[in-house]
C-alpha cells in the first residue's frame, strides 16, 4: 500500500489494540469493529443470565465501517468459503454486509490475499457469489481459487491472481534460538482447525491421540530430531481455533517432552518467521505458517485439508510432492516425505532462496491492480 498509495492513511480493525500497537508501525490507525454492546444482545444476555434461556449472542462485526473509508480491503485467509460443516458463518456475513456497505456507498470494496470456496451448497456459492459481484477487485493468492472464479464471468472480470501479502513481510532475526551442531530442528504447526475440517466430528479424538502417537514415532526414528511446535493463531476465548492449547496437549501426552519446544505467544508474525527461518524443515498446515517458511526458504511440508493449502504449495514448488492430507498424516507417506525433504533440505532451500524476488513482486502487484482502479 504504501509503495503505490504513499500518502494513505492507513486504518487497521483490531479486535486488540493494546496488543496490536505493539507490533504494527506507529502510523497505523487502529479502531475497533465489534459491536459489543447492543440492545439486542443486552436482551439476549438477559435471557441467558437471569433466566438460563438461550446462549446468548454472538459479537457481531459493526458493518457501517464499511462506508467510513474511500477503499475497504476485505483481507486475506479462508472466510470467503464454507464451514467444516458447510455452513456460512458469522464472520463472512459481517464481512460481506461491510462490503456491500462499502458497495452502496461508493466506496472501492477489495477482496484483498484471499482464497475463494469452494461451495458444496449451492445456495452458499450464490450467496457469496452475488457479494463478490460488488467487488471493484478480488485478488487471490492461488491458482485454484483464480480457476475457481472462471465459472462466473463477472465476479472473474474483477479478478487478479496475486501472491498472498505476507510475501512482503520482512523476518525480524533478532530471535532467542541458539542451533545446536547435531540436532535436526523441526518446525511443528498442526492445527485442530485443519483436523475438523477433514476429520468426522465422531473420529477426531481418536484420530488426534493417533497422530501424538505418529508424531512421537517421528521423534523416536532419529534421535537427532527436535521439534519446534509453531502457533500461529491464538485465539483466548476459541479453544478449538488456539493453536497453542492443540501443541500443548500434544507435549502433555508426548514421551519425549525434553525434545519438544514451544514458541512463546503473542510475538508477531515477523519474529515467528525469524524462527522460522532457523528450522531444518517445517511441518505447516496454517497458510501463514507455510507461507513464513517459503517465504524465507525453509523448506516446508504442506499439511493441506482444503485447496488453498493445495494451490499454495504449487504456487511454491510447480508440484504436488511436498504436500501431505491431514488424513494421511497417519501413513506411512508423512513419514517417509519428512525423510525424504530432509535428504533433500540444501536443494530445496536452494529452489525457494530462488523463487523469493518471484513471490514478493506477485504480491506487490495486488497494490499495482489496486492503483490501476485510481488511474
Amino acid at each position: 500500500m504504501r509503495t503505490f498509495f504513499p500518502d494513505c492513511e492507513i486504518f487497521v480493525a483490531s479486535d486488540d489494540k493494546v496488543y496490536d500497537a505493539t507490533i504494527l508501525p506507529p502510523d497505523i490507525h487502529l479502531v475497533s469493529y465489534k459491536k459489543r454492546f447492543t440492545l439486542y444482545r443486552l436482551f439476549k444476555g438477559v435471557l441467558r443470565r437471569c433466566f438460563n434461556l438461550g446462549k446468548g449472542s454472538p459479537v457481531r462485526m459493526n458493518t457501517t465501517i464499511g462506508k467510513k473509508y474511500d477503499i475497504i480491503l476485505s483481507c486475506g485467509g479462508d472466510n470467503f468459503c464454507e464451514s467444516p460443516d458447510g455452513k456460512i458463518l458469522n464472520l463472512l456475513i459481517d464481512l460481506m454486509r461491510i462490503g456491500e456497505t462499502a458497495h452502496l456507498a461508493r466506496k472501492k470494496y477489495i477482496l484483498w490475499g484471499a482464497s475463494v470456496g469452494p461451495f458444496h451448497d449451492m445456495q452458499n456459492m450464490s450467496f457469496v457469489f452475488k457479494n463478490l459481484m460488488q467487488c471493484d477487485l478480488i485478488n487471490v493468492r492461488e491458482e485454484l481459487s483464480y480457476q475457481y472464479l472462471q465459472q462466473d464471468k463477472q465476479v472473474f472480470s474483477n479478478t487478479k491472481l496475486v501472491a498472498d501479502p505476507a510475501f512482503c513481510l520482512e523476518a525480524d532475526t533478532n530471535v532467542d534460538f541458539c542451533k545446536e551442531v547435531g540436532k535436526i530442528y523441526i518446525g511443528l504447526n498442526i492445527s485442530f482447525l485443519s483436523i475438523a475440517h477433514s476429520i468426522s466430528p465422531n473420529e477426531i479424538e481418536n484420530f488426534k491421540l493417533q497422530l501424538f502417537r505418529q508424531l512421537d514415532s517421528i521423534l523416536s526414528s532419529d534421535s537427532r530430531y527436535f521439534f519446534v511446535c509453531i502457533p500461529h493463531v491464538i485465539v483466548s476465548q476459541d479453544s478449538g481455533q488456539n493453536d497453542i492449547v492443540f501443541m500443548n496437549e500434544y507435549i502433555e501426552k508426548s514421551e519425549y517432552k525434553q525434545r519438544i519446544s514451544i514458541l512463546p505467544p503473542y510475538i508477531g508474525a515477523a519474529k515467528t518467521k525469524g524462527y522460522i527461518q532457523q528450522m531444518d524443515l517445517l511441518i505447516a498446515a496454517r497458510m501463514h505458517c507455510c507461507v513464513g517458511g517459503i517465504s524465507v526458504a525453509t523448506p516446508t511440508l504442506f499439511v493441506t485439508y482444503s485447496n488453498k493449502g493445495i494451490g499454495m504449495s504449487f504456487y511454491a514448488y510447480g508440484h504436488h510432492n511436498f504436500e501431505v492430507k491431514v488424513s494421511e498424516l497417519l501413513t506411512s507417506k508423512f513419514m517417509d516425505l519428512i525423510t525424504s525433504m530432509l535428504m533433500q533440505k540444501v536443494e530445496i532451500k536452494h529452489y525457494l532462496e530462488l523463487q523469493q524476488k518471484r513471490f514478493v513482486q506477485d504480491a506487490m502487484n495486488s497494490g499495482k491492480y489496486l492503483k490501476e482502479l485510481f488511474s
